[in-house]
């Protein structure tokens, strides 16, 4: 159960913690750490302020289901697998599954965009991503396409 005092979490703007992503003097993103509950020890939240577009930025990619909102005035563009991209504009949302590249980007001549991020995690648990990160490039594409037992 919750201990007195534990039901709701505070972060505060003002406390700070925004970082750029990728890391470095040009980045895309801005990110914010929202509040969090070790009673949810999985679910993270976070507030990014999208003001680039760098062509060779690093993609996100992460063993957590993404909920994606663009909670501001502008759209904000997705960009997937290589070559996928759609615009996310104000009000529209968006689901990532686990393990697939992606980033967000300012639209030509829109401003900065502003989204708001859950992630949480799906029947995958830590173990399995670990065990998985350790097979070789033709080991994983086998455990996302084969379909029948093997043994």
């Amino acid at each position: 159960g919750l201990e007195a005092g534990g039901e709701v979490v505070l972060r505060f703007a003002r406390d700070g913690g925004a970082r750029p992503w990728p890391d470095g003097n040009a980045f895309d993103c801005r990110i914010t750490e929202l509040a969090r509950t070790r009673h949810q020890p999985g679910l993270k939240g976070f507030a990014v302020d999208v003001s680039g577009d760098s062509e060779d930025a690093a993609p996100f990619r992460h063993g957590l289901y993404e909920y994606v909102y663009n909670y501001g005035g502008e759209p904000v563009l997705l960009r997937w697998a290589d070559d996928r991209e759609d615009a996310l504009g104000p009000g529209d949302s968006a689901c990532i599954r686990p393990m697939i590249a992606h980033r967000f980007a300012r639209s030509s001549g829109a401003g900065e965009g502003r989204l708001c991020v859950a992630r949480v995690p799906g029947a995958l648990g830590d173990p399995a991503i670990d065990e998985y990160a350790t097979f070789a490039g033709d080991g994983r594409r086998r455990v996302s396409s084969e379909t029948k037992q093997w043994f």
